[in-house]
């Protein structure tokens, strides 16, 4: 059995935790996803997703105010909680994955188990160094987050983002988007703190003629909610379910990134792009490290550069921008990087030990 801890809940916006999890039961696997600690007893929730069924815990934290108790009781204490996991499952775990470094970072609570530890957030900062030195395996998600590791673990290897690779008909999503329009559209957290709003706005603002669509949830009382709504050409859709981000994007004719100059570096790697590249349509964003050596793929503007002057001589060639040879490159690039060819990649890593993921 594998278990992966995760920092965010199941039933939040699904990112690469989710996405593992879910490609690791379609192989077979019996998978505990574990997010946030919540009130009330252990609890089993099976769930379904994209054919693979998961079992999602929910349980309390280990104790309160751990933090504050010496190494030895800690990890004994940890060690206890799984021990009372694998009681309550009737399965032992044999794989710890743990893409958290607040909770569960001293993974020598997870014994003999194999353990591996990975990070695909920069701004996860906890603790990095003990989660990277008592894990077997380290794995990021870019060269940010790589030049920090290595300092402590020199074999940590970048695995980069995924993407799922489940058919979709764009058509169940096209009525969304009206012709004659240019329709731009952004997928993802509305409330995240790193989100350029201002940026944003002013797009909106100078391209009446433009379409902006947002996918995603709002904290209650978030007030970019209200400035987003007061525009003509805003159409605000709420979340959606995972199985319907490709077509709706499919049928976008630009996908927005737009990220606050100060966390450039922290977001070097947005999980969202690769199912942007999965799309095939064009992506203007805000300056993304990551991906300079397939810049040719978006339209990337400089740290310094005007981001609404790109976005909008991007809408005047449109049609360039969303050349098919230009939407295969995109899309070819995703799917080099879909989650069954992650795993491949990480599972050759694990050398022996990667028939645990296979």
């Amino acid at each position: 059995m594998i278990l992966v801890i995760s920092p965010e809940p199941w039933d939040g916006h699904f990112v690469s935790k989710h996405h593992y999890a879910i490609e690791l039961a379609k192989r077979g696997h019996d998978v505990i996803f574990h997010g946030p600690p919540q009130a009330g007893p252990f609890r089993f929730e099976k769930v379904v997703q994209s054919d693979a069924q998961i079992t999602v815990l929910h349980a309390p934290q280990v104790m309160p105010g751990l933090r504050f108790v010496p190494a030895s009781v800690r990890r004994a204490l940890e060690a206890h909680w799984l021990r009372r996991l694998e009681l309550l499952s009737k399965k032992p775990v044999e794989l710890v994955w743990l893409f958290e470094n607040s909770r569960f970072f001293d993974m020598s609570f997870a014994g003999d188990r194999l353990k591996i530890y990975h990070q695909v957030d920069l701004n996860q900062n906890f603790h990095v160094e003990a989660a990277a030195t008592t894990a077997n395996h380290v794995f990021c998600t870019s060269k940010r987050i790589w030049e920090r590791l290595r300092e402590v673990r020199a074999d940590a290897k970048i695995i980069h983002h995924g993407v799922r690779l489940d058919p979709f008909d764009p058509k169940t999503e096209a009525s969304l988007f009206p012709d004659g329009r240019i329709n731009c559209a952004y997928v993802g957290n509305l409330s995240m703190s790193y989100l350029d709003r201002d940026l944003l706005i002013r797009s909106i603002r100078a391209l009446p003629h433009v379409l902006f669509h947002f996918f995603g949830g709002f904290r209650e009382n978030d007030p970019f909610e209200g400035a987003l709504g007061v525009h003509d050409n805003v159409r605000l859709h709420g979340k959606v379910v995972s199985s319907r981000v490709l077509p709706i994007l499919a049928n976008a004719d630009v996908l927005l990134v737009a990220y606050q100059k100060a966390h450039f570096e922290d977001q070097s790697n947005p999980h969202k792009m690769m199912e942007y590249m999965m799309s095939g349509k064009v992506t203007v964003a805000t300056y993304t490290s990551e991906y300079e050596q397939v810049s040719e793929l978006l339209a990337m503007c400089p740290p310094d550069g005007d981001y609404t002057e790109l976005l909008s001589q991007v809408i005047r060639d449109i049609d360039a921008w969303n050349a098919p040879d230009q939407m295969r490159r995109r899309q070819a690039f995703a799917a080099d990087n879909t989650y069954p060819r992650q795993l491949e990649r990480i599972a050759k890593a694990l050398g022996p030990k990667g028939y645990l993921i296979a």
